[in-house]
């Protein structure tokens, strides 16, 4: 077995621009498999986000790696951000509409600091929040504060006797 170095391939499109007399616009086709207005390739910046936010490589080494700048790459990280912010708030609605929730802490430790890790799971949705407090403040965040239906699965942790569920 042997594997190949993962390198950045430059692929030119040339996408022809089109005049319409009609309305006065130019239109302009999109290039395939790359986000609007990017100049870079759905495979290469899904490749970068696994290697750094699943593999946990620094941006530095990942940008050596493929070829481009690291601005570049948290431009493209940044873009991401934008296009799936209404994602974790989707996630908790659908968390907060299953007959069956599970939720656990445990401690963890960011660049040297104390925190916890929370999970709040169902069968086919896991939330994972990364907060510097143990505080009943987190599950009520993702429970919020109207009655739900169904069972909250906890340990003891007396910080989810505040939710508002059985």
């Amino acid at each position: 077995m042997d594997s190949r170095p993962i390198k950045a391939v430059r692929i030119l499109y040339r996408l022809s621009k089109r005049y319409c007399a009609s309305c006065h616009k130019t239109f302009q086709p999109q290039a395939p498999s790359v986000m609007p207005k990017g100049l870079y390739g759905n495979q290469l910046i899904s490749s970068a986000l696994v290697m750094h936010y699943l593999h946990g490589i620094p941006m530095g080494r990942i940008c050596e790696q493929i070829g481009i700048k690291a601005g570049s790459l948290v431009k493209i990280f940044h873009a991401l951000a934008r296009l799936f912010h209404s994602v974790p708030d989707k996630l908790i609605l659908e968390y907060r509409h299953s007959p069956v929730r599970h939720a656990d802490e445990t401690g963890w430790r960011t660049n040297g600091k104390n925190g916890y890790v929370w999970l709040f799971a169902t069968g086919k949705v896991s939330i994972f929040l990364f907060k510097p407090t143990r505080s009943s403040k987190i599950p009520q965040l993702v429970l919020g504060d109207k009655p739900l239906s169904g069972i909250l699965v906890v340990d003891r942790y007396a910080g989810y006797n505040k939710v508002p569920c059985d």
